[in-house]
């Protein structure tokens, strides 16, 4: 594939996938192995939907006439801007480096997409009105980015609920890059809406496309800003956060069908996200939550840009203790001392939270006295736990996730169009993929099964063969050059135990001449 002729510029707003899904249908080709190793010059580069990788080479590979910038592709035409401004400014700067590497993992984890706990998108998806406007203005039909956002099920322009385009799973084209003019796109439009996902879908557009050059803000600073606002709307209870009244405000003006739906729903524990956004930020929050408390409490004057902008301007430090202020004490130094001694006896013999409960006033007059020290000496006495998680039965959890994966080889056996059955490919059948990849250390029957019944390369091409010698009525089917071509298959690429099967089909054949001649070589 030659992209020197290669002009065409991503729209506005369009996902990085689409564009380079339209590069493959301009070019005709019919590989999407082929089409990443032309792009990126590597066969293994997955085509993601939210984070892809690889954007330097990628922009390297592409013609400069196109103007393209591997910055301008990060923030305008993927999903990074959502997470961008609420990570610290170093992160925001390493996930930034890993898009543009060339490692194929990292930037979802680093940025927190893997482990938060919003829902995740599995398929993509469109508007029915936008699918139309941009088929009668550029001839063509192509993803938007603000469409694929999870929380944002409605399309902010046209007020049309967003249709699911179910060809596309995540997970199941792993290489291939597939435009949306090639999918069989529902045009009825669903136009029930509602205003409070309007918020969610203005704020989230602001994010994706604005021009102006802001500055992340540190976990301090976003500690700071959050304080502020409760200490605004008079949420405090001396140095401490009253947190009834700000769950109070956000339960009455969110409905509980969307916080549900955004899982974010407010309970009473401690370690709820409400209380951990309002307390020191010790991590990054998503742009939902963010969203969600700063229009509870903002309403009408609620600009998701201008939150990130006050929050930056807000102190970098936070004071040295946040609860407790130093003050001089009337004991005297030689009771300190004491008191010292005494401390130290006693962590010989207990672990500083048991000596804590012998001797609280102790530890009281200690604390106010020398703070410092007393930590220090704690820290140096402090038990070590081993902590044995025993919540799951993971002996039975493997069994149950063998027996599945066995369901899903004996529904699939015979269907011979299928993708590659890989080890990847088998677990995304299942419901819980992300348990499997995350622990198979714990799963060694699932781990053996899916080494054992995972198809290799070589029984792959195999299949693809036989398929195309069941199905393809084609005159010229027998012939090799043909053959391989139907298949997908090469020369180049193809395994010796494949091209074994050939040679032995091409001496079984004649003999079932009534079903198929001999395989030709001829042109």
């Amino acid at each position: 594939m030659d992209l020197v002729h290669c002009d065409a510029l991503p729209h506005a707003d369009e996902l990085l996938y689409s564009y380079q899904a339209r590069i493959r249908l301009y070019f005709a080709v019919r590989s999407p192995k082929s089409l990443i190793e032309s792009l990126y010059e590597n066969r293994s580069v997955a085509a993601s939907w939210v984070y892809p990788s690889h954007l330097q080479k990628l922009v390297d590979v592409i013609p400069t006439s196109t103007k393209l910038s591997a910055t301008k592709l990060i923030y305008q035409h993927t999903l990074f801007p959502l997470a961008a401004f609420f990570m610290p400014p170093v992160r925001r700067r390493q996930v930034e480096a890993l898009m543009l590497s060339e490692k194929d993992t990292g930037s979802h984890v680093l940025s927190g997409y893997a482990a938060n706990k919003l829902p995740k998108l599995q398929y993509l998806r469109y508007c029915p009105v936008c699918a139309e406007e941009q088929r009668q203005r550029y001839g063509e039909v192509f993803w938007l980015r603000s469409h694929q956002v999870p929380a944002i099920q409605f399309c902010y322009k046209h007020n049309v609920k967003l249709v699911s385009c179910t060809s596309i799973k995540k997970g199941l084209h792993r290489h291939e890059f597939i435009p949306a003019s090639t999918c069989n796109l529902d045009t009825r439009e669903e136009t029930s809406y509602c205003e409070f996902d309007k918020v969610i879908s203005i704020a989230c557009e602001k994010l994706l496309n604005n021009t102006e050059v802001l500055i992340s803000p540190s976990f301090a600073q976003w500690t700071n800003y959050y304080k502020q606002l409760a200490r605004s709307h008079g949420f405090l209870k001396g140095a401490y956060v009253d947190f009834e009244p700000i769950k109070e405000k956000i339960n009455a003006y969110w409905p509980k069908a969307i916080l549900v739906r955004c899982r974010l729903s407010i309970n009473n524990k401690q370690t709820s996200w409400l209380h951990s956004i309002f307390r020191k930020h010790r991590k990054s929050f998503s742009y939902l939550e963010h969203i969600v408390v700063n229009a509870a409490l903002s309403q009408d004057k609620f600009n998701i840009l201008e939150c990130i902008k006050m929050a930056g301007a807000k102190s970098k430090y936070l004071r040295t203790y946040d609860s407790v202020s130093t003050f001089s004490t009337t004991s005297s130094s030689n009771e300190v001392k004491e008191d010292k001694s005494v401390w130290k006896a006693l962590l010989k013999v207990y672990t500083p939270k048991v000596a804590r409960r012998h001797s609280a006033a102790m530890y009281a007059r200690l604390y106010r006295a020398d703070r410092d020290w007393l930590l220090r000496i704690n820290e140096e006495h402090k038990e070590t736990r081993i902590t044995i998680n025993n919540r799951v039965d993971w002996c039975k959890r493997d069994l149950a996730i063998v027996k599945s994966l066995f369901n899903v080889i004996t529904r699939i056996d015979a269907d011979l169009s299928l993708p590659r059955a890989t080890k990847r490919w088998l677990m995304f059948q299942l419901s819980n993929t992300s348990t499997i990849e995350k622990y198979s250390h714990k799963l060694p029957l699932a781990s053996m099964f899916l080494s054992r019944y995972a198809e290799s390369v070589s029984e792959y091409q195999v299949r693809r063969i036989t398929y195309q010698l069941l199905n393809n009525r084609h005159p010229h089917i027998t012939r090799r050059w043909f053959l391989l071509r139907a298949s997908g298959l090469s020369e180049e690429r193809m395994t010796s135990i494949t091209r074994q099967f050939l040679e032995d089909l091409n001496e079984m054949l004649p003999t079932f001449d009534f079903m198929f001649p001999a395989l030709s070589t001829a042109d």
